[in-house]
């Protein structure tokens, strides 16, 4: 989160805490009283937001697929592809958090996955395209 955004945010008595983690959570009737961490830290706290996953669980993939050094898939320019959400491997798409570069924001993820679906119809005719001409040229 940028520093400004931060400042902003204390300014209202939103705390930001990062690397932190949570053992319990306290209070009556549904209503949040007190956050503790693992460190032992108690914090007297009524609304609490988590920002999770920001280290991406790619490593299933293997060698298969470019990846920085975080581990994010690497896609468009930065992998040579030809799609901006496009992976080192053609036809092969990444949206949202695991993407290398991205924003980390849900409503981007959200459109980045819709802009993959036409990409994929797009991939799906080259490839259709593709096998016709080759089959007439058979």
């Amino acid at each position: 989160m940028s520093a400004y955004l931060i400042d902003e945010l204390e300014r209202y008595g939103v705390a930001v805490r990062d690397r932190s983690e949570i053992c319990e959570l306290q209070g009556t009737e549904g209503h949040l009283q007190e956050v503790k961490l693992t460190d032992g830290t108690e914090l007297p706290l009524n609304f609490l937001f988590l920002f999770l996953g920001a280290a991406p669980c790619t490593t299933w993939l293997g060698e298969c697929i470019a990846r920085d050094e975080k581990g994010f898939i690497l896609t468009g320019p930065d992998t040579g592809a030809e799609g901006l959400l496009e992976t080192s491997v053609p036809g092969v798409y990444a949206a949202g958090d695991v993407r290398s570069g991205s924003i980390k924001r849900c409503a981007t993820a959200v459109g980045e996955g819709a802009t993959v679906v036409r990409f994929v119809h797009e991939h799906m005719t080259k490839m259709r395209e593709a096998r016709r001409t080759a089959a007439g040229s058979a």
